[in-house]
């Protein structure tokens, strides 16, 4: 009988674990509002004319390279893309932060949800990042400030579910995205590194002392190196070429 109340304890304490470690579904209203973003940001796109960042992207999609003097070459190839499809086009080339902006919302409501948040929660993360006038006013130009804000903004999420769930495995996706958004916008490395710093100071360090965390830093090493290596053989004390 004693072993029989043992086991019945040992199940409900791992019901009980299973209770606190399980979130809300993400709310269906979330994607809504990226969509409402989206669309609103693609409707103003062609009522102005180019920005000056936009005319320095568009020469460089017509001369792409492995990095530049002032910024990788992610922003640069979508702009080349853009070009191929629509042609010298303000709503074909904003298409990219838009949908960068959308995402950014999605990124949003999940990050409410890692947290703890219900689907009003969620919702109301989702509308106030889709209301964020950086993120408007970065989306509508296409520049690297709407996919700067993204990376951010999903490496956060990221690194709030290694946190939720010790689940180590995330950091090998940590590392993607830290990798892929500093081929957009060096600072998302230096956020990268900030991010890992507390972890490593903070009491969140024993999900740092995985072989995956190890793991994930090469991916990004491996995916920044065009930028590493133009940046060695032309260096970056030029004058900006804007």
């Amino acid at each position: 009988m004693a072993d029989t109340a043992d086991v019945a304890d040992v199940g409900r304490a791992d019901e009980a674990g299973e209770a606190r470690g399980r979130i809300a579904p993400l709310d269906r209203r979330v994607p809504a509002v990226a969509g409402a973003v989206f669309i609103l940001l693609m409707a103003l796109s062609p009522r102005y004319g180019f920005h000056i960042d936009e005319l320095y992207f568009l020469d460089s999609a017509r001369h792409l390279q492995a990095s530049y003097v002032d910024q990788p070459a992610l922003a640069p190839l979508l702009a080349r893309l853009s070009l191929s499809l629509f042609g010298v086009s303000e709503a074909g080339l904003r298409l990219w932060p838009a949908l960068a902006a959308a995402g950014t919302v999605v990124v949003g409501g999940l990050t409410a949800r890692e947290f703890g948040g219900e689907r009003r929660a969620q919702l109301l993360a989702a509308i106030a990042t889709g209301t964020m006038p950086v993120l408007l006013g970065g989306a509508h130009v296409a520049n690297t400030t709407s996919y700067e804000v993204l990376a951010w903004a999903a490496i956060a999420l990221v690194v709030v579910r290694i946190g939720r769930t010790g689940d180590t495995r995330w950091w090998l996706a940590a590392g993607a995205l830290v990798g892929i958004g500093a081929e957009f916008n060096h600072l998302a490395a230096i956020f990268g590194i900030v991010l890992l710093a507390a972890a490593l100071l903070g009491p969140a360090r024993r999900a740092t002392a995985d072989r995956r965390l190890l793991a994930g830093a090469a991916i990004a090493v491996l995916l920044v190196l065009p930028d590493l290596w133009w940046q060695a053989r032309h260096g970056t004390a030029g004058p900006c070429s804007r």
